[in-house]
């Protein structure tokens, strides 16, 4: 398991990637926004006590959180009070997919809320759960949403995908989707699964890739644990007028050792972490 320096080292560096030159300047922290995607597994093998361990260890400086598998009202608060750290952090929890439900963990400090709804419309048990924020600094305002694509069933996640795109399409603000969207994707390949293929159609929106995309140094199993297969399944995606945005990503705990740890009560899935320049 990663050290608490290490984690937060990460992150600093993170920060320090974001903080580029432009031709306009060094740009301004004010503008930056930073959102962790971690589906945080619900059920009896899961102790939220001792993911929220790991939730403390990435440390402070995150805006938003976009949990998945989230049991309950008491996993909820749990995760708060893990994030919170120096600042004060209220949770979002979605009504519908019993337990494994969607929350939102939004910074006092940084955001003012102003809404939030499930789209019903979309397919699925667990609907997409959309916050509507404003960041305090810059005066942006924007939608956070958080997402869990159907897992067993290829053709319902391929509704999801279609849907919550030609959603994402037709909002005039910027828009940030995240979330364990069960693409499949396989950073050996560069492919992901049909519902992947559909999201990404066109421009609609753009995928805030992890650095070791690229770098070809990904974790051997991707975002989650299961050693059968190398998945991405947890994105950060951006859409609307944020489309655009400059964004720095990584995936949190790469190293091998994290895995082992879900045999004791730890998730099975590793965060992501994107750095986001609202422009």
């Amino acid at each position: 398991m990663a050290s608490s320096a290490i984690v937060r080292l990460q992150l600093s560096l993170t920060f320090l990637a974001a903080l580029l030159i432009s031709p306009v300047g060094v740009i301004a922290a004010a503008d930056l926004l930073t959102v962790v995607t971690f589906n945080v597994e619900s059920g009896d093998d899961t102790d939220p006590a001792l993911v929220a361990q790991d939730i403390v260890m990435i440390g402070p400086g995150v805006d938003l959180w976009g949990l998945t598998e989230v049991a309950d009202k008491s996993a909820a608060n749990t995760f708060r009070q893990a994030a919170s750290g120096a600042s004060k952090y209220r949770y979002i929890l979605g009504e519908s997919g019993g337990e494994d439900r969607l929350t939102i963990l939004y910074n006092l400090d940084t955001l003012k809320f102003k809404g939030v709804e499930e789209l019903d419309r979309l397919p699925g048990s667990r609907k997409p759960l959309a916050g509507h924020f404003q960041h305090k600094d810059s005066g942006v305002e924007f939608l956070f949403v958080v997402n869990h694509f159907n897992r067993g069933d290829a053709k319902r996640r391929q509704k999801q995908a279609e849907r919550l795109r030609q959603w994402t399409k037709r909002q005039e603000l910027p828009v940030i989707l995240a979330g364990d969207f069960n693409f499949d994707y396989n950073p050996k390949t560069e492919k992901g699964n049909k519902a992947f293929d559909l999201f990404m159609q066109g421009t609609t929106v753009h995928w805030h890739q992890p650095k070791c995309v690229s770098a070809g140094n990904c974790p051997r199993t991707g975002t989650q644990c299961d050693s059968r297969y190398n998945s991405i399944l947890d994105f950060v995606f951006t859409g609307g007028p944020a489309r655009d945005w400059e964004g720095e990503s990584q995936v949190i705990f790469a190293e091998r050792a994290y895995c082992a740890r879900d045999r004791k009560g730890y998730a099975d899935h590793r965060p992501v972490m994107t750095v986001l320049t609202m422009n």
